[in-house]
């Protein structure tokens, strides 16, 4: 499955996390951590009547407005069209973030929440352009190329414009180990899940999807029997990944891809993992 690079972004969705200590362990001391809270509120007012979800409705990528002047809002029915068909029936709620350059850190800065107080894009662009600093070996690895212009890219200006719009692998990877997290990514021409380095957790992936050639938004999908969908594991993870409990977070994934793979076999070209 080809790797979007070069595609752009903007904003992001909220949960309710809160921080907690981080391990001295040097493999694992510079990733940041967060408690997840185990029962996440809804937070757009009006959503479920709008999106005919039920309110007793699950979703295990649902976040909590943070506290930040940018407001979620929804518009469910044009977004959908950029979401592969298969997957349509599951999608509960989608965040819509504005148009303005940052979306696709706003979509992070929610799905942060009141974390360390990371709510703004403003602040998820500079924490991630110390992610790509910090493990800048890697990241040139994982992108075949030397990456200081995304660097400055990042942490220019108010907005990150057109040349600090996120691009994948590169951010899905960062975002992923900024977040501790997985993240599952989700448009009409590539779908990767990004897993974190970070030590093993039980935290809920993050879901995020590029839809209408420049945006992002967030995904919340409805649990089928505990799972949800989560698209073919990104190849330079399985391959070159150095993650400690690499074993774990492939049992933790392996319900999620194999409901992806239901959903949608000729995506997934039979690359579910057994990990028994």
């Amino acid at each position: 499955m080809e790797i979007l690079k070069g595609q752009k972004a903007s904003r992001d969705a909220p949960s309710k996390i809160s921080p907690v200590d981080i391990s001295s362990n040097s493999n694992d001391a510079n990733c940041v951590v967060f408690d997840v809270d185990p029962e996440p509120k809804s937070y757009l007012s009006g959503l479920q009547q709008r999106t005919q979800v039920p309110e007793t409705a699950q979703s295990e990528c649902s976040f909590q407005t943070p506290r930040s002047s940018i407001k979620p809002r929804t518009e469910h029915e044009e977004l959908m069209r950029y979401i592969p068909q298969p997957l349509q029936r599951l999608i509960e709620k989608i965040d819509n973030p504005p148009k303005d350059g940052d979306c696709g850190y706003t979509c992070v800065a929610w799905s942060s929440g009141k974390g360390r107080g990371i709510s703004t894009p403003e602040l998820i662009r500079k924490h991630l352009s110390s992610e790509l600093k910090k493990d800048k070996k890697m990241y040139e690895m994982i992108e075949g190329r030397n990456i200081d212009e995304d660097i400055r890219n990042t942490q220019a200006g108010k907005s990150a414009g057109v040349a600090g719009w996120l691009k994948m692998p590169l951010f899905g990877y960062a975002i992923a180990n900024h977040l501790r997290r997985p993240l599952y990514y989700f448009s009409l021409d590539s779908m990767h899940t990004y897993p974190t380095n970070c030590s093993y957790s039980n935290y809920p992936p993050f879901c995020m999807a590029f839809v209408d050639t420049n945006h992002y938004v967030v995904l919340h999908f409805k649990k089928v029997n505990g799972s949800i969908p989560a698209p073919p594991i990104d190849g330079w993870w399985l391959r070159k990944s150095s993650s400690r409990n690499k074993h774990l977070w492939l049992q933790s994934l392996e319900n999620d891809l194999k409901l992806f793979q239901k959903l949608m076999p000729s995506a997934s070209g039979g690359a579910v993992i057994n990990v028994d």
